[in-house]
C-alpha cells in the first residue's frame, strides 16, 4: 500500500474532510479552467472572424448580415444586439430625433451597457477561481494544523518521539499542505490567464464599438447629403 493511502487511513474523520473538500476544489478549478480554454479557443476564431469582416466590408446591413453567419462569441454576439439596438431607434430617426448626434448619443448609451452585460458573461467563473486560490491554502494550513496536533497527542500519550509515533501526524500534515497548493496555484494561474483574456475581449468590443458608431455616424451624413 502506497504511503499516501495509508496516511489516508490514518487520518481523522475531520482530516478527511478537510481533504474531500480540497478535492472537490482542485476538480472544480480544473474543470472551470479546461471548458472555459475550449470555449475561448471558440471565442477567439469567432472574434478574428468578425474583424475581418468588419475591416472588409464597408455596408454595415452587409457586415451585421455576415457576422451573423460566424460561430458564437464576444464580438459576434455584441454586433447581434447592437443591431437589435438599432431596430429599435429607427422609428427615431425619422421622427423624434432631428438631429443625427442625439441617435449616436443614445445608441453609445446603449452600447456601454451591453459591454458590461457581456463582460459579465465573461466573467463567468472567475469568482470561483478566486475563491479558491484564496481559501484553498488556508483549509490546507488546518489539515496541517490538525495533523501538528494529532502528532503533539502521539507525543504525550506514549511519551516517545520515534518515527512510528510522529510519523502519521506529520503525514497528514503534509498531505493536506500540498493538497491545498494543489487546488490554490492552479485557481491562481487561471484566474489571472482569463482576467487577462477578459480584459483584451473588452478592449476589443469597445474598440468596435467605436468603430461601429463612427461608420453609422457617417451613413447618416452620406444619407442626408442623398437627400439634399
Amino acid at each position: 500500500m502506497s504511503p499516501l493511502l495509508q496516511s489516508l487511513q490514518q487520518s481523522g474523520p475531520l482530516a478527511i474532510s478537510i481533504l474531500l473538500l480540497l478535492l472537490i476544489c482542485s476538480v472544480s478549478v480544473w474543470t472551470i479552467l479546461i471548458s472555459k480554454i475550449l470555449v475561448w479557443k471558440k471565442y477567439r476564431s469567432s472574434n478574428k472572424d468578425v474583424l475581418r469582416i468588419f475591416e472588409e466590408e464597408n455596408n454595415l446591413v452587409q457586415f451585421i448580415e455576415q457576422t451573423k453567419q460566424c460561430s458564437e462569441g464576444p464580438l459576434q454576439r455584441f454586433v447581434i444586439d447592437a443591431n437589435h439596438e438599432i431596430d429599435q431607434v429607427k422609428p427615431l430617426t425619422q421622427s423624434q430625433i432631428e438631429h443625427r448626434s442625439e441617435l449616436i448619443d443614445l445608441l453609445d448609451r446603449s452600447f456601454e451597457a451591453m459591454i458590461v452585460h457581456e463582460e459579465l458573461k465573461l466573467r463567468t467563473g472567475q469568482s470561483t477561481l478566486a475563491t479558491i486560490s484564496v481559501t484553498a491554502p488556508f483549509v490546507g494550513l488546518l489539515g496541517t494544523v490538525l495533523g501538528v496536533i494529532d502528532t503533539f497527542q502521539g507525543i504525550s500519550q506514549l511519551q516517545s518521539v520515534e518515527l512510528t509515533v510522529v510519523g502519521p501526524g506529520i503525514s497528514e500534515a503534509l498531505v493536506a499542505t500540498g493538497a491545498g497548493l494543489f487546488a490554490a496555484i492552479p485557481a491562481v494561474v487561471a484566474y489571472n490567464l482569463f482576467n487577462s483574456y477578459i480584459r483584451d475581449s473588452v478592449e476589443q468590443i469597445e474598440s468596435l464599438s467605436l468603430k461601429f458608431l463612427q461608420r453609422l455616424h457617417l451613413q447618416f451624413l452620406l444619407t442626408n447629403e442623398k437627400k439634399n
